[in-house]
């Protein structure tokens, strides 16, 4: 005989009575005057003690409450234990695999996991970054390593935020001798070309990769490494006491530490730049014959003035989209249609184009996330060419016909899904 999934009156009663809830049949009759003003003052104190303690309890924000973000694409500027705890950053291995030297990072265990400490977590990741910076405005290569294959687009980005000559990844596998046997791998011509030897390395995953944490120890490479409770915080030089099987913490990691490079970098092209400035100026009333400078030192000092010029014009007229949340549709509408002054400098063009750039990275979030990567491509192209001959002429529209027929010869499948996606207008009038 099948047992009958209705569950009885007396089984209700009882469950109810377990979990201490009261139904409104259990309740005494009110029979005289003094019952209805007892029913009254209880309410009134529930009420009051509601009210009261409705103003102690936290006070939810849009700016401070956290919210679910791309970390691979936007990762924060700074990170936050919320962000991190949300990440998963506080989950350790069993207790069984617990390294006796990871202990001081240890929070406690539960389910019989360990718990990371976030609250060492987050001042160690600082430290790490402020090195990082360092590193960077001395003029230091960065090299970002991880060996998963969901970490390579993690890499890949990070190193991409520092641009060339300053930020490099390796996804595959490490190979055993890259700097100790580089002598004998390597032309001895690359020597002189180039630095071989990286002056940072940010592991996401270290265990996998000791023969690489070998190899810069004897080379004195300062390494920062994500370490979990089952690693010894001495394999490299700035631990980070965190999770390092989840992919959303190396984000947030490796994010936060190509954004602090990344100002490092930025901050030392500043300074370059005055300093271009005023060797310029300078040389501005001296002949060829007299000129300290030769043509090609000067373009190189030009071009550095510039770019430095076009990423702060970028950063006045537009929030940074990697650092920081992008503005409304509204708002990147009503600044593209904004009048066109008479008065325009010659290389008024240049400029826009390079507002343009710096709007297309705003519009990245109403784009789908294939077209991400493309977008952010044609705008690094659209502010690289910006002031090649001022912009190609006095005409923004033709100069922006120009850049894209050049873009489309350079990078045919960039431009071909480009061209082919709809616009944000175009969607939202659907």
């Amino acid at each position: 005989m099948l047992r009958s999934r209705v569950p009885s009156s007396s089984r209700v009663a009882s469950t109810v009575f377990k979990r201490g809830v009261q139904l409104a049949s259990q309740h005494p009759p009110l029979k005289t005057e003094a019952d209805w003003t007892q029913l009254q003052y209880d309410r009134a104190y529930v009420s009051q003690l509601k009210n009261v303690f409705d103003k102690q309890g936290p006070v939810l924000t849009e700016d401070s409450k956290w919210r679910l973000r791309d970390s691979l694409n936007r990762p924060p500027q700074e990170a936050t234990i919320s962000a991190l705890l949300a990440a998963g950053a506080h989950f350790g291995h069993s207790t069984s695999r617990l390294n006796p030297n990871f202990m001081p990072y240890a929070y406690g265990t539960r389910g019989g996991i360990t718990i990371i400490d976030l609250d060492h977590t987050l001042p160690l990741l600082r430290r790490a970054t402020q090195f990082a910076r360092s590193v960077a405005y001395r003029g230091g290569q960065i090299l970002f390593l991880g060996t998963r294959p969901d970490l390579r687009p993690v890499v890949q980005k990070a190193a991409e935020r520092l641009g060339p000559g300053n930020g490099y990844y390796i996804a595959d596998r490490w190979l055993p001798g890259t700097l100790t046997n580089r002598f004998s791998m390597l032309n001895p011509d690359d020597f002189k070309r180039y630095n071989l030897l990286p002056d940072l390395v940010v592991l996401l995953n270290p265990i996998q990769n000791a023969v690489a944490i070998r190899e810069l120890a004897v080379e004195h490479v300062p390494t920062i490494g994500i370490i979990d409770s089952n690693a010894d915080p001495r394999l490299v030089m700035y631990p980070i006491p965190a999770n390092d099987e989840s992919t959303r913490v190396a984000e947030i990691i490796a994010g936060v530490i190509s954004i602090a490079a990344r100002e490092g970098v930025h901050l030392r092209e500043r300074e370059a730049a005055d300093v271009a400035r005023k060797r310029l100026a300078d040389d501005a009333g001296k002949s060829e014959e007299e000129s300290d400078l030769s043509a090609t030192q000067r373009e190189e000092l030009e071009n550095l003035i510039r770019r430095v010029d076009s990423r702060a014009m970028v950063e006045e007229h537009g929030e940074d989209p990697v650092t920081r949340r992008p503005k409304s549709e509204a708002e990147i509408l009503s600044y593209r249609n904004r009048p066109v002054k008479k008065d325009e400098p010659p290389s008024a063009p240049a400029q826009k184009l390079v507002e343009y750039a710096g709007i297309l990275r705003l519009q990245e979030t109403f784009y789908p996330s294939e077209l991400h990567e493309p977008l952010q491509k044609f705008a690094t192209f659209l502010e690289s060419v910006a002031w090649e001959t001022g912009g190609y002429s006095l005409d923004f529209q033709k100069s922006l016909d120009m850049a894209i027929e050049r873009f489309v010869q350079t990078h045919p499948e960039e431009a071909k899904s480009l061209l082919g996606a709809p616009s944000p207008e175009s969607i939202d009038s659907t």
